[in-house]
């Protein structure tokens, strides 16, 4: 049988049994596992199994072949064949008359489930085995003796080979357990039943229709009527009675009748809806999200009609969640994400949200149990809002989350679901989460969550639109502010603006806390999460100081000064943000304030106090190249073959690319995976024109290089955790001789009266090119003058422009010769390359 991920809802019902029987939970089955769990509750629910008087289950109890009978006659829902034949004399010589068993046995032995020994007892009393309770469930399941093989092994391979024994580990002729008994039943609940077709000797799966191919399980044959097959759950939502502390539910589904046609045995299933009523017993299973959580998911819910009202007994959710980042799209019975393709119903639909042109943070597709996606929601789709409690009266509450806001919220009128039980208000405490349901009437009590507080970022939340939505990377993963800044525009003016947002700060009294999202990174924070995923609330003063960050140097301090008393350093962080940190009294590694040079543009990393303030700083410790050629391989490692290195990635690298601009260091964040499909690099060094400020000396700005290198951290599995290299712009440069440079008439582009030195034309080229930079002194490049120059279309900027042999042989190691027309030879420290050899004169 296909494994489902199951929400279960086994509700207390009075209802023909003692109290013990509908008990919602059990005081031995906590550290059983799920699976037996489930089993149980939903056993229990359908009333097939009860628990004892104490209020325990006894998984581990071994189970007499009376009361066995009495499991296998309910599950092929018989009990009133059992009541019947209570004074009836029993075909064996060891059942009396009247006893509590003698009704269940007799229905037994009518139905052909239960056979006795061969000196024609039945043997009440005594334990039952496991080949003997398989043998009784395959037989509730239509098989027989006609099974292939001998007994008890036809029929433990039948079971094997139906799914009756996945998730059970017994021996086969050993006393049967309770616990082990009811998975069993479990399986065999949902498994079709079979007839045996004497022409062909097969067991045939019953279906639904003479040529159909939906086959009727035990469960349809033996509970029809009783519940309800639901494609879509609406939300649990409704205060039905405070004082009995019950909801109303509205269900739409689908119900099973099963009804016998002179054909075959067919199964109509009509149309029902209305309300369920779920009261203050209703449990949920232990691996449920939560009673509240039922939205859109597609399942069964069992029920009783008492009083003329439907009491939900049992829920279960056969569909399961598989939640994505990116956009999901339906075309022909698929539904495809980026590359990935999946099954998909022939009815399949997406969300309005999820159809829409929003950016989410995240989409659930769910699957039915065939494994095919018949339902995509968004995040948005979701409404309900959470909050903390700040402080209670007796009739009303003080909420701080999305809004701060006071409620009223009294004993008398408001219920709060509370771990699978419906409490008061006045069991609440400040500080506790909850989600809103209902305003003033109806709470679930939730758990927060703690993380690191890593990054934030900022991006359209619909493609083309001033809509802005910002995320927030807490825990490793990302979820959208509460608020975030919107802008409406009509004829491009704007007519409405809301001011950008930080998330809803407190301290942890709950008062609002005057920070903002960079005074609070690299923090462990505790938050909230509304029901759409965005973040309700975070608690700013949970602080962890022992997380090891990572950076890179770019200043030495908030004045971009160095020196020996220097108390600051400015870094380029890991959630790519530059910020100035103070380091504390006595901070180890703390850098010389007279070596700008050992410490500009290099990678570091380094942990804060609970002040915030830096208390160690390390540079990286391992080098993997000094300028060398990394060759990426296998689309997980960096391997350097001259030092015959070779180094992972983690999962979660810090990757920082090393580069400067306007002679200060540039530094951007670089992903995993762009690293890796990037392909081979060589990191290079910030030299010539690309010298950084080290800092001042005398009053004026003291310029210098950074060695190539490409520089790692490891974690304990000896994979990188961060790393940083260098790099340089890769901008091609060009070089030529001025032919013209001053126009005097209309006809050359860049002719402007009174300006006619914005344009020029190059030795050997017809193109008359536009100068970038026109007011730049290097920009006025005079007829035979041999320049180094970039191209943007017909848009020409000059980095060097050389006009006398004397300047170059200052500056350069070479003089210019040989220029007056054509091309030149040329080279210098900077890097400029021979040009074409036969240009050269």
């Amino acid at each position: 049988m296909k494994k489902k991920l199951v929400v279960l809802l086994a509700v207390v019902m009075m209802f023909a049994f003692s109290a013990s029987a509908y008990a919602a939970t059990f005081s031995d089955v906590s550290e059983r596992s799920v699976v037996e769990q489930d089993a149980i509750k939903k056993a229990v629910a359908l009333g097939i199994i009860e628990g004892y008087e104490d209020g325990t289950f006894g998984p581990d109890k071994t189970i007499t072949r009376a009361e066995f009978a009495k499991i296998a006659v309910t599950a092929a829902g018989a009990k009133e064949t059992a009541t019947m034949l209570e004074a009836n004399a029993s075909a064996f010589k060891d059942v009396r008359a009247n006893s509590w068993y003698t009704g269940w046995i007799n229905a037994a032995e009518s139905l052909g489930i239960f056979k006795g020994d061969t000196n024609g007892n039945f043997r009440p009393n005594d334990t039952i085995s496991n080949q003997e309770a398989i043998t009784v469930l395959l037989r509730l399941l239509g098989y027989n003796d006609n099974l292939t093989g001998t007994w008890p092994v036809n029929y433990v391979t039948k079971a094997n080979q139906i799914g009756i024994l996945d998730d059970v580990n017994i021996v086969a002729s050993a006393a049967a357990k309770r616990g082990d008994i009811v998975v069993m039943l479990g399986e065999a609940l949902d498994t079709p039943i079979v007839t045996y077709d004497k022409d062909t000797n097969e067991f045939v799966y019953k279906q639904t229709t003479k040529s159909g191919s939906s086959y009727i399980t035990l469960l349809d044959d033996s509970f029809e009527g009783s519940y309800v097959e639901v494609d879509r759950f609406e939300p649990v939502n409704q205060v039905r009675n405070v004082a009995d502390k019950t909801l109303n539910w509205n269900v739409t589904g689908r119900q099973a009748n099963i009804s016998e046609n002179t054909n075959n045995n067919q199964v109509n299933k009509d149309n029902t809806s209305g309300n369920m009523i779920i009261d203050e017993n209703t449990a949920v299973s232990h691996n449920a999200e939560g009673l509240f959580d039922l939205e859109n998911h597609q399942g069964k819910v069992y029920y009783v009609t008492e009083g003329g009202r439907r009491y939900a007994r049992f829920i279960e959710v056969e569909s399961y969640i598989q939640t994505v980042t990116d956009r999901v799209t339906l075309d022909n019975n698929k539904a495809k994400v980026k590359t990935s393709t999946y099954n998909a119903t022939k009815d399949a639909e997406l969300s309005d949200d999820a159809d829409s042109n929003y950016k989410n943070t995240s989409f659930s597709m769910y699957f039915n149990d065939d494994d095919q996606v018949y339902y995509v929601a968004s995040d948005r789709d979701f409404e309900d809002k959470a909050y903390y409690v700040k402080s209670l009266t007796a009739s009303s509450a003080r909420l701080v989350g999305t809004k701060t806001r006071t409620v009223n919220m009294s004993d008398a009128d408001t219920l709060i679901y509370d771990n699978g039980k419906f409490v008061s208000p006045s069991d609440l405490e400040a500080g506790d989460a909850i989600v809103e349901i209902r305003e003033g009437e109806l709470y679930v009590k939730v758990a927060d969550a703690s993380g690191d507080y890593t990054r934030t970022e900022v991006a359209q939340l619909v493609t083309g639109s001033d809509i802005w939505q910002h995320k927030a990377t807490i825990g490793g993963k990302k979820y959208v502010f509460t608020e975030s800044k919107t802008e409406k525009k009509e004829n491009n003016e704007a007519i409405d603006t809301i001011t950008t947002l930080n998330p809803n700060f407190y301290e942890g009294d709950l008062e609002a806390a005057d920070v903002t999202s960079e005074d609070v990174y690299n923090n462990n924070v505790k938050f909230l999460l509304n029901k759409d995923n965005t973040i309700a609330a975070i608690i700013v003063d949970e602080t962890s100081t022992g997380t090891t960050l990572y950076g890179v140097v770019v200043d030495g301090g908030s004045n971009g000064t160095w020196g020996k008393n220097m108390s600051s350093i400015t870094l380029f962080t890991q959630e790519g943000y530059t910020v100035t940190y103070d380091f504390a009294k006595g901070c180890k590694g703390k850098p010389d304030g007279n070596q700008p040079e050992k410490w500009m543009g290099q990678p570091v990393s380094y942990k804060l106090d609970a002040d915030g303030n830096i208390k160690t700083f390390n540079e990286f410790k391992s080098t993997l190249s000094n300028g060398e050629e990394i060759k990426v391989k296998n689309n997980a490692y960096l391997v350097n073959e001259t030092n015959k290195l070779s180094i992972s990635l983690a999962s979660n690298v810090v990757i920082f690319e090393v580069d400067s601009d306007e002679k200060e260091v540039d530094v951007s964040l670089v992903s995993r995976s762009s690293l890796l499909s990037g392909g081979d690099f060589s990191p290079e060094t910030l030299t010539g024109d690309k010298q950084i400020q080290m800092g001042f000396a005398n009053g004026a700005a003291v310029y210098g290089n950074v060695d190539a290198y490409a520089k790692y951290e490891t974690n304990s599995n000896n994979s990188v955790k961060a790393l940083a290299y260098t790099t340089t712009s890769s901008t091609t440069k060009y070089y030529g001789v001025v032919k013209a440079w001053r126009f005097t008439d209309a006809d050359h582009a860049g002719y402007t009266t009174g300006k006619t030195d914005f344009a020029i034309t190059l030795v050997g080229d017809d193109r008359v090119y536009d100068l970038a930079d026109e007011s730049s002194s290097v920009s006025r490049a005079g007829a035979g003058h041999f320049i180094v120059y970039t191209l943007s279309g017909d848009e020409l900027t000059i980095l060097h422009n050389y006009g006398k042999n004397d300047t170059l042989a200052k500056n350069w190691s070479k003089q210019v010769t040989g220029f007056n027309d054509g091309w030149i030879y040329f080279s210098t420290a900077d890097g400029i390359k021979p040009a074409i050899d036969e240009f050269n004169n």
